[in-house]
Protein backbone atom coordinates (compact mmCIF):
# COMPACT_ATOMS: atom_id res chain seq x y z
CA UNK A 1 0.00 0.00 0.00
CA UNK A 2 1.34 3.39 -0.92
CA UNK A 3 1.24 6.43 1.34
CA UNK A 4 -1.27 8.01 -1.04
CA UNK A 5 -3.59 4.99 -0.83
CA UNK A 6 -3.33 5.04 2.96
CA UNK A 7 -4.15 8.75 3.07
CA UNK A 8 -7.17 8.13 0.82
CA UNK A 9 -8.52 5.53 3.24
CA UNK A 10 -8.08 7.91 6.19
CA UNK A 11 -9.73 10.73 4.23
CA UNK A 12 -12.98 8.74 4.08
CA UNK A 13 -13.36 9.47 7.79
CA UNK A 14 -14.70 6.03 8.68
CA UNK A 15 -14.13 2.34 8.21
CA UNK A 16 -15.65 0.94 5.08
CA UNK A 17 -16.67 -2.42 3.73
CA UNK A 18 -13.36 -4.25 3.40
CA UNK A 19 -11.28 -1.81 5.48
CA UNK A 20 -10.95 -1.99 9.24
CA UNK A 21 -8.67 0.03 11.52
CA UNK A 22 -7.15 -1.21 14.76
CA UNK A 23 -5.14 0.91 17.15
CA UNK A 24 -1.62 0.09 18.22
CA UNK A 25 -1.17 -3.08 20.19
CA UNK A 26 1.15 -5.89 21.02
CA UNK A 27 0.78 -9.32 19.52
CA UNK A 28 1.40 -10.71 23.00
CA UNK A 29 -1.79 -8.98 24.27
CA UNK A 30 -4.29 -11.83 23.89
CA UNK A 31 -7.36 -9.58 23.89
CA UNK A 32 -5.92 -7.33 21.18
CA UNK A 33 -4.73 -10.32 19.17
CA UNK A 34 -8.25 -11.78 19.31
CA UNK A 35 -9.70 -8.51 17.93
CA UNK A 36 -7.22 -8.52 15.05
CA UNK A 37 -7.80 -12.19 14.26
CA UNK A 38 -11.56 -11.64 14.28
CA UNK A 39 -11.13 -8.80 11.78
CA UNK A 40 -8.84 -10.93 9.61
CA UNK A 41 -11.36 -13.77 9.58
CA UNK A 42 -14.10 -11.35 8.62
CA UNK A 43 -12.04 -10.11 5.69
CA UNK A 44 -11.26 -13.69 4.67
CA UNK A 45 -14.99 -14.23 4.13
CA UNK A 46 -15.17 -11.36 1.64
CA UNK A 47 -14.94 -12.13 -2.04
CA UNK A 48 -11.98 -9.81 -2.63
CA UNK A 49 -10.61 -9.93 0.90
CA UNK A 50 -9.93 -6.69 2.70
CA UNK A 51 -7.52 -4.70 4.79
CA UNK A 52 -6.93 -4.63 8.51
CA UNK A 53 -4.72 -1.65 9.27
CA UNK A 54 -2.91 -1.60 12.60
CA UNK A 55 -1.72 1.57 14.29
CA UNK A 56 -4.76 3.70 13.46
CA UNK A 57 -7.16 4.63 16.24
CA UNK A 58 -10.52 3.27 15.05
CA UNK A 59 -12.66 6.08 16.52
CA UNK A 60 -10.60 9.12 15.56
CA UNK A 61 -8.72 7.58 12.61
CA UNK A 62 -5.57 9.09 14.05
CA UNK A 63 -2.53 7.29 12.57
CA UNK A 64 -0.45 6.66 15.69
CA UNK A 65 1.66 3.83 14.30
CA UNK A 66 3.40 0.95 16.05
CA UNK A 67 6.76 0.79 17.76
CA UNK A 68 9.49 -0.84 15.67
CA UNK A 69 9.46 -3.87 18.00
CA UNK A 70 5.68 -4.29 17.82
CA UNK A 71 5.64 -3.82 14.04
CA UNK A 72 8.30 -6.51 13.59
CA UNK A 73 6.17 -9.02 15.51
CA UNK A 74 3.15 -8.39 13.27
CA UNK A 75 5.10 -8.85 10.01
CA UNK A 76 5.42 -12.64 10.11
CA UNK A 77 2.50 -13.75 7.90
CA UNK A 78 3.14 -17.46 8.50
CA UNK A 79 2.77 -17.10 12.27
CA UNK A 80 -0.42 -15.03 11.91
CA UNK A 81 -2.00 -17.46 9.49
CA UNK A 82 -1.57 -20.32 11.96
Amino acid sequence: MTESEFESLLALGHESNGVEFKGPGKRSDKAFLALVIRAILGMANRRDGGLVLLGVESRSLEPVGLSDNDAALWLNYDELSE
